[in-house]
C-alpha cells in the first residue's frame, strides 16, 4: 500500500562519517568519526553546514514542502551559536535557491532544558534558564534569531 504525506521533515541532529568495521561488533560493525578540520560541538559532533543543505536537495525529489524540525548546537559559548545558525541558515537559504520547498525551520530548543544522557549540562536554548530560580534570560543568539525571522534573510 502506498503511502502519502502533506510534507517531510528534516531532523538533521548531527553528523558524522561512518565506516564499515567488522571486526569490532560492540560498535554494531562500524565505526562513527568526524571529518578532519571541523569544528565539533559540546557532544562532540561535527559542525559542518553544508550537510544540511544536502539533506535538503535529497528531499526535493519527493516533491513535497519541508520543514527543518530540530536544528540547533549543543555549545556553552553563545558566539559559537550564533555563527551556527548564520552558517546553517545560509545553508537552508541556499537550498531554498536550489529548488527546495522549506517552509520552516525550527530551532532546538527555545530554551536550555534536560538532555536524556547528559542531564542540564548541554546548552542548546536561545534562552538561558538558571535551575536554581528559573529565571529565564535570552541569549544574544535569540535576538540574532529573531532578527533573521523578521528579515526572512541571513542577517548579522
Amino acid at each position: 500500500m502506498a503511502v502519502s504525506s502533506d510534507y517531510t521533515c528534516l531532523n538533521p541532529d548531527s553528523g558524522r562519517l561512518v565506516q564499515s568495521a567488522p571486526r569490532h561488533p560492540g560498535s554494531q560493525f562500524a565505526r562513527q568519526f568526524n571529518p578532519p578540520g571541523y569544528p565539533v560541538s559540546d557532544f562532540g559532533d561535527a559542525v559542518k553546514p553544508d550537510w544540511i543543505r544536502e539533506a535538503l536537495v535529497e528531499l526535493k525529489e519527493f516533491g513535497k514542502p519541508v520543514y527543518v524540525t530540530e536544528s540547533g548546537i549543543a555549545v556553552e559559548d553563545d558566539s559559537i551559536r550564533q555563527q551556527f545558525l548564520k552558517d546553517y541558515l545560509g545553508e537552508v537559504h541556499q537550498a531554498i535557491a536550489e529548488g527546495v520547498d522549506v517552509r520552516g525551520y525550527f530551532h532546538w530548543t527555545s530554551m536550555d532544558n534536560f538532555e536524556w544522557g547528559h542531564g542540564y549540562k548541554m546548552k542548546f536554548g536561545l534562552i538561558a534558564v538558571d535551575r536554581r530560580t528559573m529565571e529565564r534570560t535570552p541569549k544574544p543568539s535569540a535576538g540574532l534569531f529573531a532578527r533573521m525571522a523578521l528579515a526572512n534573510a541571513v542577517v548579522d
